[in-house]
């Protein structure tokens, strides 16, 4: 079987051979057109296989597009799928929500108009030593409460207007970057709305430092008339100052900080806000609270550590005509802040513990809603796409290969010129 397929392909031949010639030259001619079949045949063997290389190595691109799609069928779609929205701007409420915890003391009885109330002593504050709790205790609390509404209030304003802007989107982002992006974003409003609060603030104690505003309970400015002489009298006004345990000094001319540690005192009378005092009429010691200038700056300079305490909480009570009866507050590990974190501190924070944010990405994609989506797809060619293409350029290739390794394969072997003959 073998041999006769050997036998065979040395004697194929495609051509035909011109019936004009002699035995001689038709033998030649034979020879040539065997010559030219090998040629042509390992020739177009050569191309076939170059063909087949070239389309099994190339790939075709095809333009794929997906009408109203899925937030299943984009999640499959290849990153460089485009998908416009529908809704170029969307708020960011329509995807989100914003919430805070406050620190518990805003929620405690210390910010109750019971508490304030039962510290309260009435037409007697200014009859008792300057750094005595009783002195400015009320008006402190009443001043931290104030801090509770305010951060309240600047807290949701704030939710509100980052609410009310959009996020431009003008192609639906994917989901990792969607979501980094809106996280971004909250992080940087988180960050920005209490340095505002912060700063408005600082303002505030600034212009009423510098303005040298007297405090009703005289705990920043004493005024005392200054006799002329019998009949005349001129006020005056002296700056009061403090004496911190370390024994520094400070005047409240200046320094709108000025502290001294907060104490209960066995010293009362008309003309005692002022007396000196001396340890053996020290009642009790507040720990963490401090006196100051103004109410305000007391409460901001002072930590909440004895409200923490029920016993520490049960004394200071004590020491006041009122029958009521208050928990101290529970501190948790999972606080932000510490027991001796200063209510400047916390107010520096909004008095926030924690953000709560839901960031929904169905939301978005519902929001976004794209039309249609399209992205280009590289497949390579079919077998049957390839049969097909071979077959359609075989057809005039073949016949002009074959053609032209005849002519070249004559011109290389022609004879010298002879009388035509003609071939029986």
């Amino acid at each position: 079987m073998i041999s006769l397929l050997k036998n065979y392909f040395r004697k194929v031949n495609i051509y035909d051979c011109d019936p004009h010639l002699t035995p001689e030259q038709r033998d030649h001619e034979n020879r040539s057109n065997i010559i030219a079949t090998r040629v042509f045949l390992i020739v177009l063997i050569i191309t076939l296989i170059i063909f087949i290389l070239a389309f099994q190595l190339s790939y075709q691109t095809t333009i794929v597009t997906i009408s109203n799609p899925t937030q299943e069928q984009f999640e499959n779609l290849p990153f460089t799928a485009y998908c416009p929205c529908s809704h170029i701007s969307i708020s960011y409420n329509q995807f989100t929500s914003i919430n805070v915890r406050f620190h518990q003391v805003c929620s405690s009885d210390f910010i109750s108009d019971r508490w304030i109330q039962s510290i309260f002593t009435g037409s007697n504050t200014t009859y008792f030593y300057i750094t005595d709790f009783r002195t400015y205790g009320s008006a402190a609390f009443q001043a931290l409460a104030s801090f509770c509404r305010l951060s309240k209030t600047n807290a949701f304003q704030s939710i509100t207007l980052f609410n009310q802007l959009s996020l431009i989107s003008p192609e639906i982002l994917t989901q990792p970057v969607f979501q980094s992006q809106i996280d971004a974003s909250i992080k940087q409003f988180q960050l920005t709305t209490p340095n505002e609060f912060r700063a408005q603030l600082n303002l505030v104690q600034e212009m009423t430092t510098h303005s040298k505003l007297q405090s009703a309970l005289q705990t920043n400015y004493d005024l005392y008339y200054y006799a002329l002489n019998t009949w005349q009298f001129v006020p005056e006004k002296g700056a009061i100052g403090y004496f911190p345990s370390n024994g520094n000094s400070c005047y409240c001319t200046s320094d709108f900080n000025c502290k001294a540690p907060s104490k209960i005192y066995d010293i009362y009378g008309e003309a005692t806000q002022l007396i000196g005092n001396s340890n053996s009429k020290i009642l009790m010691r507040i720990n963490g609270f401090k006196a100051s200038c103004l109410p305000v700056s007391a409460i901001l300079l002072s930590t909440l550590e004895c409200f923490y305490n029920q016993t520490c909480l049960n004394q200071l009570i004590s020491f006041f005509s009122t029958n009521e009866k208050f928990l101290a507050m529970n501190f948790s590990e999972q606080s932000r802040f510490t027991i001796n974190s200063t209510v400047q501190m916390l107010v520096n924070e909004l008095m926030i513990e924690g953000w709560m944010t839901n960031i929904s990405y169905n939301k978005y994609f519902q929001q976004c809603a794209p039309n249609l989506c399209t992205y280009t797809k590289n497949d390579k060619y079919s077998f049957t796409f390839i049969l097909t293409k071979i077959i359609s350029l075989l057809g005039g290739f073949t016949l002009i290969l074959g053609v032209s390794i005849q002519l070249i394969v004559k011109f290389i072997r022609r004879l010298p010129r002879t009388e035509p003959i003609t071939c029986k």
